[in-house]
């Protein structure tokens, strides 16, 4: 019966930051890790005073009163008991003990407390609990004090029609009350004397008693939260959930990192290449390190080079490479890691006149890279040969170099393409004298 503080977070937790027609009072949080825990936990503060109303724009019941139409344990439990129509007061006090998002995992873990709950409605009871036979059905009150949950939410992103989106996949709950009252009416058609004997007994063993009605309130809380938060997310785009980059200045964000496609088609020094790569993924450009930054404002210029210690890709691939006398072909995933990755870039701007205005405009951005230790694995060579795909991916590691020094141009270029288009994005929304007063 106590899964109503858990709900709190994992409902208005993740309402906080989901953009269906975000409402302006929302607060909303970027997928940034560094930052994701507070935000939360702020925006579910800020949430506080409607949560007792509800969000009915984004499809959540109040919180304060909130109201179960059924609460009842599963067909296979020896504990044959029901409650309906329960009426919970005292949910909106709850406070946050912890909290943690990993955007890695996309796993939640948060600890929970309400302070106290009453709960009143029907119920309906067929059972020997403690030795005691109980049966009847009537009204129940329950009076409870420090209600604490331990949740751990886990979510999975799937893709439909090109487009990401985020399910809720399993909850589980730890949920603990430090002491509470019960009196239920109706037990044994209404006897006064075994009514009141069966309360007291109940409240002596409160302690053994929730232990066995525990389970049953755990496996409703997990299924009952996980069918109201999928409801809130369902058809919301996960870049849409948690906008990643600088979406009021229409930013894209760079974890990942996406290149859409990557083509090559020509054949230096005996290598002759048709390849094509789609939608390449990478992750870890976040961890950039800036080594050395260099800006001549009289030119509208400026020199850095980075240091990203491990980048991640995948994509999808189609080629026919020649390499020495080695010849690969296939079409499937390929999956990689750069480390050590060392970049160079050159930006060179000039001024645009826009009515009595000045803004900095980018020309395309120069970029070198390179690529300290690699590792890249092929699926399906040679039709998923068994022998001949393994030994491949083998030589291609061994050569790995080689094999860089050709796509390398390529990926520069794209690599240029996009920061000089984020980089006119921010420019176009200030002025030279806003940026460089």
């Amino acid at each position: 019966m106590y899964w109503f503080a858990v709900y709190v977070f994992a409902v208005y937790c993740f309402t906080s930051v989901h953009l269906k027609q975000i409402p302006s009072y929302i607060p909303i949080c970027k997928r940034d890790q560094s930052t994701i825990d507070d935000c939360v936990r702020h925006s579910i503060e800020a949430l506080r005073p409607r949560l007792a109303a509800g969000l009915p724009e984004l499809e959540v019941p109040g919180i304060d009163p909130f109201y179960i139409p059924e609460l009842k344990a599963p067909g296979n439990n020896p504990v044959n008991v029901a409650g309906k129509d329960l009426r919970v007061t005292g949910v909106g006090n709850f406070t946050i003990k912890s909290l943690s998002v990993d955007l890695d995992t996309l796993t939640i873990k948060v600890r929970l407390r309400v302070p106290k709950l009453h709960i009143d409605g029907a119920y309906k009871i067929d059972a020997q609990i403690l030795g005691l036979p109980l049966r009847g059905e009537g009204n129940l009150k329950i009076e409870a004090v420090k209600c604490d949950a331990d949740v751990v939410i886990f979510t999975e992103i799937y893709e439909q029609n090109g487009v990401e989106y985020l399910r809720f996949t399993k909850l589980d709950d730890n949920i603990n009350i430090k002491d509470y009252s019960i009196r239920v009416d109706g037990l044994f058609n209404g006897d006064q004397a075994l009514g009141d004997a069966t309360n007291a007994a109940l409240n002596q063993n409160r302690g053994d008693f929730i232990k066995v009605l525990k389970p049953t309130i755990e496996k409703t809380v997990s299924d009952l939260l996980l069918e109201i938060s999928n409801k809130v997310v369902d058809g919301i785009a996960y870049d849409e959930v948690l906008p990643k980059g600088i979406p009021e200045l229409d930013v894209p964000g760079i974890e990942p990192l996406s290149l859409g496609q990557i083509a090559l088609a020509r054949g230096p020094q005996g290598a002759k290449l048709t390849a094509v790569v789609n939608d390449v993924k990478v992750r870890g450009p976040s961890n950039f390190i800036i080594q050395e930054l260099k800006s001549d404002l009289d030119k509208n210029r400026f020199d850095f080079k980075l240091l990203l210690p491990q980048l991640d890709f995948a994509g999808k691939y189609k080629m026919d490479i020649q390499v020495l006398l080695l010849r690969l072909q296939g079409r499937g995933n390929i999956t990689g890691s750069f480390k050590d990755y060392a970049c160079n870039v050159t930006m060179r701007g000039h001024k645009e006149k826009r009515g009595e205005d000045e803004y900095l405009q980018f020309d395309p951005f120069r970029v070198k890279l390179r690529v300290g230790q690699s590792s890249i694995y092929l699926t399906n060579l040679f039709d998923g040969d068994p022998v001949l795909g393994p030994a491949t991916n083998r030589v291609i590691n061994e050569n790995s170099q080689v094999f860089l020094q050709e796509i390398s141009p390529v990926l520069e270029r794209s690599l240029g393409e996009l920061f000089t288009e984020m980089a006119n994005k921010i420019t176009s929304k200030f002025t030279y004298k806003q940026l460089f007063p």
